[in-house]
């Protein structure tokens, strides 16, 4: 079970929650060196060594390499794309007694994911042993190891664990070229143990999600009963249910999304953008509302709540608004709404008195 500490509560001192907003702060300045020595190479390093039989003399020297190869600040600067959003949101308490810091990111196309920095204790000092996508239900550490497999520095525990995972890494390669045929075909071709692998069942399930519809549903069973902790499954059948029209279910897994990191925001207002798309739009300004309330800096939720006031007609409130938040963006509202996407505000008599009033000082 997974408990939970925000930003909003009292523990303002709390050593897990200043550490995430340092982090947070030297994200935001793009000042990624400044948490190069929170990676515990010693810890990160056997998790990544997993595959190998090393002796440890050579464990060490891995470390030392990685040490000279990989910092915070070259994996921050692969993980945080400059015209999208990196931040904080709260720490997890972990059903094993350990904590992670668990921060959303949003893409520049609006895609949505979070990631996990599992933390320890050495002495006095907390250090970050390894880093989760949810996206890909994979972790970092794991990841490297993969790619050290193709070197063949260190003897592999099993023969075969070169060929498969050279194999089943081609799945990730088909899926981001949305060759979704080739990536199942190859999904079936793995032996038992790959396919049930967490990041490779995820990506098979997107795979047959993509092919046709409900074709993902055994996997998905699969999934859920072998990891019932693990929240990626559900990132991704959002977007899927999304893209079916079917918003009823991307809702459902949004809230089992909420459960499983005691809320955020962000969901929230993916939440009121299906309300919105179905057509219940009280919903979606009540949920909107509720992100702005609770001082969230969501633009998003603020032209969300934009178009609720448009499409149900209320000109006044979408008025008042449409100048809060053009002032706030320091644009013009005909800039921020362009009277072609919204026609009857700006042919109202609300708007037509406000440029008046406006003219007329």
């Amino acid at each position: 079970m997974v408990t939970h500490t925000s930003l909003g509560q009292s523990q303002k001192l709390d050593p897990y929650i200043a550490l995430g907003v340092h982090m947070d702060s030297s994200i935001y300045e793009h000042d990624y060196h400044s948490l190069s020595p929170l990676l515990d190479y010693n810890v990160f390093s056997r998790k990544a060594l997993h595959y190998f039989k090393v002796s440890e003399e050579e464990a060490l020297a891995f470390e030392e390499e990685l040490r000279e190869q990989i910092s915070m600040e070259d994996i921050l600067g692969v993980l945080v794309e400059d015209d999208g959003r990196y931040e904080f949101v709260k720490v997890l308490d972990k059903a094993n007694g350990e904590k992670s810091l668990l921060f959303r990111q949003v893409y520049s196309d609006g895609w949505l994911n979070y990631q996990e920095y599992l933390l320890h204790t050495i002495g006095d000092k907390l250090l970050i042993k390894d880093i989760y996508s949810y996206e890909s239900g994979s972790y970092l550490s794991d990841r490297i190891g993969t790619s050290y497999l193709t070197e063949d520095i260190y003897p592999v525990r099993s023969g075969y664990v070169q060929q498969y995972h050279a194999l089943a890494d081609s799945i990730f390669y088909y899926n981001q070229m949305t060759a979704f045929k080739e990536s199942w075909r190859v999904y079936q071709t793995l032996p038992r143990y790959y396919k049930d692998k967490e990041s490779y069942l995820l990506s098979a399930i997107i795979a047959l999600s993509a092919i046709e519809v409900d074709k993902e549903i055994p996997l998905l069973q699969r999934y859920q009963d072998k990891y019932p902790q693990s929240p990626g499954v559900h990132l991704v059948m959002t977007d899927v249910y999304k893209a079916r029209g079917l918003m009823d279910a991307a809702i459902k897994e949004l809230e089992i999304l909420e459960e499983y990191i005691g809320g955020d925001a962000f969901l929230m207002y993916k939440k009121a953008e299906c309300y919105a798309t179905k057509g219940d739009l009280k919903k979606a300004e009540k949920l909107c509302k509720v992100i702005i309330e609770e001082k969230n800096e969501m633009t998003e939720a603020e032209l969300l709540l934009l178009d609720c006031y448009y499409l149900r007609g209320k000109h006044k409130f979408f008025l008042e608004n449409l100048l809060v938040l053009a002032e706030k963006l320091s644009v013009e509202p005909e800039v921020l709404c362009p009277p072609e996407d919204y026609p009857v505000f700006f042919s109202s008599d609300i708007w037509q008195e406000w440029l008046k009033r406006t003219k007329n000082g």
